[in-house]
């Protein structure tokens, strides 16, 4: 139960509701607005753990950029009172867990009870305009071994001043540089998600602990589900790198053209991260150990494709 550390802001939960209110506080949304996108209370939790880090949370952002009010601090003193946080870190992990928690709700109520002397200035964070390479660009590239492999730029994000490019794993290899026909005859490597559409949830859900185990865990039964009913989506194995990183080694890759996907066959099916060309092309070596490793599975590049 206690995953999320002991601090206000340490874990999933309280990340997420966090950097949600601050990230509409930073584009600029009223305080008014961001209560409607992100309501308090919260009303749909799991329990009282969830809720105890979703309301310190929420609390502490809205005291932060000026926003606090009556009901929330009220809120908070329910779930100090509750003492859902604490309980558990003393029953699960120690009692001096359980104390330091309790040390960190005692401040946070000190300070939603004071004036904050100074709110936080709305963030405005630098965008890049000019890409290295383009989303749907193919790109090749050598290694030791001088034989050429293919990658394809699957999506560009950028988050908080921070711009990474998605890197898809495209089975080639030759001692000849590919053309795009050549890498349209590709293969590229991915998986497969249950989407729940069209599968008889109803009946999943309704199984007991003993039959889901039985039958493999929950994960298994929805993969099996979807591969029968075709309730999937497919979603990419992709490596990030972020913009900085890349323009380093940005010589190292030669565009031969462009592919545009499916945008329902571009989701993330898994993620891995990459600062250097090393790491950006590690598993390319041998897709087929990466491919069973990772149980993975590959598409036929030209089914993929948009018509």
């Amino acid at each position: 139960m206690a995953t999320d550390g002991v601090e206000i802001i340490d874990g999933d939960t309280a990340h997420d509701t966090y950097w949600g209110i601050m990230d509409l506080y930073d584009e600029g949304a009223s305080i008014e607005t961001i209560r409607i996108q992100i309501p308090f209370p919260q009303p749909d939790y799991y329990d009282d753990f969830d809720y105890e880090i979703y309301t310190t949370a929420y609390a502490l952002a809205f005291w932060e950029i000026g926003g606090i009010t009556p009901d929330i601090i009220q809120e908070v003193k329910y779930v100090i009172e509750k003492e859902a946080c604490v309980k558990v870190w003393t029953e699960e992990c120690h009692e001096t867990e359980g104390k330091a928690r309790q040390k960190e709700l005692d401040k946070l109520w000190d300070k939603i009870n004071s004036p904050n002397p100074k709110i936080r200035e709305r963030k405005k964070y630098k965008k890049i305009e000019h890409f290295i390479f383009e989303v749907n660009d193919v790109l090749t590239f050598q290694l030791a071994n001088n034989h050429f492999y293919a990658t394809i730029i699957l999506d560009i994000s950028q988050y908080r001043g921070e711009c990474s490019y998605k890197f898809g794993k495209i089975i080639f290899e030759d001692t000849i540089k590919p053309t795009i026909q050549d890498i349209e005859k590709s293969k590229i490597i991915g998986s497969k998600i249950p989407s729940g559409s069209g599968m008889d949830m109803t009946k999943i859900l309704s199984m007991d602990f003993n039959e889901i185990q039985k039958q493999g865990g929950i994960d298994e039964i929805l993969k099996r589900e979807a591969e029968k009913t075709g309730s999937y989506q497919i979603g990419m194995s992709m490596t990030g790198i972020e913009h900085e990183d890349l323009i380093k080694i940005s010589n190292k890759f030669s565009k031969i053209g462009t592919l545009k996907f499916k945008e329902i066959s571009k989701q993330v099916g898994s993620m891995s991260a990459a600062s250097n060309f090393e790491d950006l092309t590690v598993d390319f070596v041998d897709l087929d150990n990466y491919l069973n490793v990772f149980k993975n599975e590959t598409f036929e590049i030209k089914e993929l494709l948009e018509k």
